[in-house]
């Protein structure tokens, strides 16, 4: 079977403008973007009472899950406003992340409200043509869901 495989350009991040009708637009400030998907835990190690002194083996539960979205890219100042907004206001925004695909090639796309958590802001005159480079984090804060791509 040959590979399907995703390009850079189908991995799309998508924030939503939270009006009633939510309509979702792309940055464009972003060269990597990636997902993070976290399971927390809880553990326990219980001693085996028929052979107590052989270390034993890790029992672990669920107890949480979250998703991370990460990006870095060159500084968009049209597009800076509004990043700038969204974290000073500490609120959420939905966020979409699209695998840009038909639905028969698993494509789709990642939906949940994020909080803007981090930003990092770097200028360095000797690289990136002197351009100011940003990296941010946003972590979820609700309910991820998976919606398949119409089509097929």
């Amino acid at each position: 079977m040959a590979l399907d495989l995703l390009p850079w350009t189908g991995f799309i991040l998508k924030l939503g403008d939270g009006e009633a009708s939510e309509d979702f637009t792309a940055p464009t400030m972003f060269r990597q973007k990636a997902i993070n998907f976290t399971s927390n835990t809880s553990e326990a190690f219980p001693v085996d009472d028929v052979t107590p002194e052989a270390p034993p083996w890790r029992l672990a539960n669920t107890t949480g899950r979250m998703a991370t979205i990460t990006g870095t890219g060159l500084v968009n100042m049209n597009d800076e406003g509004l990043w700038r907004a969204w974290f000073m206001s500490g609120l959420e925004k939905n966020c979409q992340l699209l695998f840009n695909k038909p639905s028969a090639a698993n494509g789709g796309h990642y939906q949940a409200p994020f909080l803007y958590t981090s930003a990092n802001y770097t200028a360095d005159r000797d690289s990136e043509a002197g351009r100011v480079l940003i990296e941010v984090e946003l972590q979820s804060c609700g309910p991820l869901t998976f919606t398949p791509a119409s089509g097929s």
